[in-house]
């Protein structure tokens, strides 16, 4: 159960979960593609007066990397206790695909982990 709790708050499911559920959503301004960056997209969203800075991964809710424009709107989430942190996308979308590989990766090792060590144990 160890490895399964590390496993899970190592994939980052707790912060995209506050994201998804805790976040509100907005629309940010395109400033940058760095296309040898992981293809990042970086952008800007305003809070209040504040204005705020962040990157991350196209698609979940935005068009493709390729079809993103530098000037142009993507959606994002950001955290009302902390408007500095934000998700590009929809976190629904990415929990919705991401979260069932997580359980399964953090169900799974441990469990073919545990059944190795007892077929090692019974037949040495």
């Amino acid at each position: 159960m160890v490895i399964s709790t590390v496993l899970l708050s190592a994939s980052n499911l707790p912060q995209y979960y506050k994201f998804a559920h805790e976040g509100i959503r907005t629309k940010a301004t395109v400033i940058a593609k760095e296309p040898t960056k992981h293809r990042f997209v970086d952008y800007s969203y305003m809070v209040g007066s504040n204005k705020y800075y962040g990157a991350g991964g196209a698609g979940f809710g935005n068009p493709k990397f390729e079809e993103i424009s530098v000037g142009g709107e993507v959606k994002i989430a950001y955290l009302p206790a902390d408007p500095a942190s934000s998700f590009l996308g929809d976190p629904q979308l990415w929990l919705a695909y991401y979260a069932p590989k997580a359980v399964f990766i953090a169900i799974v090792i441990p469990l073919a982990v545990l059944a190795a060590a007892r077929y090692l144990r019974r037949t040495l």
